[in-house]
């Protein structure tokens, strides 16, 4: 970064833990959410995640890394209230993007998941899931 080393890491760990949202972001889709972190757990729109252990932060305002393939999508059940506003069918995967409910200046998703399941349409109503832990920094 401006000629700098940003992070000197194995790629599971720039993955799963990179140095900041930046970074996150250089290295594959990343929704980035905001959160308070207390107890070793944070509250985020997809509900309360444990966090990292990895992640040094102190508790309060943070910023949530949940890559696309933490989130679990489905048409009913628990979890929060979405809608698909895009599908891309990559073969071994397709990628989803969903706006969650209501539209109140909520981020829209990416949801990653296997290729070989139904498409979900346009407009289709779903309901998301995270699976931690996730990544927390602290919130700028």
């Amino acid at each position: 970064r401006a000629g700098r080393i940003a992070q000197c890491a194995s790629p599971e760990d720039l993955y799963r833990r990179p140095a900041d949202a930046a970074l996150a972001r250089f290295i594959g889709e990343a929704n980035l959410l905001d959160g308070v972190l207390a107890g070793g757990t944070v509250k985020t729109l997809l509900g309360e995640l444990p966090v990292d252990p990895a992640a040094t932060v102190p508790a309060g305002q943070v910023t949530v890394l949940i890559r696309p393939e933490q989130i679990e999508i489905g048409p009913n059940g628990p979890g929060l209230s979405a809608s698909v506003t895009s599908y891309g069918y990559h073969g071994h995967d397709a990628v989803l993007h969903v706006q969650p409910e209501p539209q109140d200046g909520s981020p829209l998703l990416i949801v990653r998941i296997p290729g070989g399941g139904p498409p979900w349409p346009p407009g289709a109503a779903v309901r998301l899931r995270a699976a931690g832990p996730v990544f927390a920094w602290p919130a700028e």
